[in-house]
C-alpha cells in the first residue's frame, strides 16, 4: 500500500434509512474508523449527523422529481470515489444496507485482509456494476445476487 495514502475508506448514500445506517455507521466505524467514512445524506435528515456522529456527512438537496435519479447518483458516487483515491489506498462504495465481510477463518479486519491483496490480481477500480461484492478468501469477487439488484463499488488507487 502507498504510505502516503491513508489505508481505506467507505461512503454510501442514504435518504432515511436510520436502521441500516446505524449499522453501517457501527460496522464500518469499527473496521476503518468513523473518520474515514463519508454518509451522503439526500434530503439532509438530521438524524443522518447524530447516528453518523464523527463521520463525514455531506449533506446534498432532496429531488422531489427523482428524475434520472440513480444514473446522477452513481455519476456523482463514481465521480467522488475517483478523487478520493487521491487520498485513500482503498476505496469503498455502497448501498447503505450492503456490508463488505471477510471470511472470519481468513482475517477479522477488513484493512489487514484488503492490504493483503495482490492489486494486481483485483481491479484498481471496480465502477458501480449492478452487484454485489464480497471479499473472499481469493481476490475474485462472486455474485450474491443476480445483476441488476444491488450497486457496490470498490477501488484501488495504488
Amino acid at each position: 500500500m502507498d504510505q502516503t495514502r491513508a489505508p481505506m475508506m467507505a461512503m454510501t448514500m442514504v435518504g432515511g434509512d436510520h436502521f441500516f445506517l446505524e449499522r453501517w455507521v457501527e460496522y464500518y466505524g469499527r473496521h476503518l474508523g468513523r473518520e474515514h467514512l463519508y454518509i451522503l445524506s439526500h434530503g439532509g435528515d438530521p438524524e443522518h449527523r447524530r447516528i453518523a456522529a464523527g463521520c463525514n456527512v455531506i449533506y446534498l438537496p432532496f429531488d422531489e422529481t427523482r428524475n434520472c435519479f440513480n444514473q446522477r447518483r452513481w455519476q456523482m458516487l463514481s465521480r467522488l470515489t475517483s478523487g478520493f483515491t487521491n487520498f485513500y489506498n482503498w476505496v469503498l462504495v455502497g448501498d447503505v444496507d450492503e456490508i463488505v465481510a471477510v471470511d472470519p477463518d481468513v482475517s477479522d479486519n477488513l484493512i489487514d485482509y484488503i492490504s493483503r491483496l495482490n492489486p494486481r490480481r483485483g481491479p484498481r477500480s471496480s465502477p458501480p456494476s449492478r452487484s454485489r461484492w464480497f471479499i473472499t478468501r481469493r481476490w475474485n469477487p462472486i455474485r450474491s445476487r443476480p445483476a441488476g439488484t444491488s450497486s457496490m463499488c470498490a477501488a484501488y488507487s495504488g
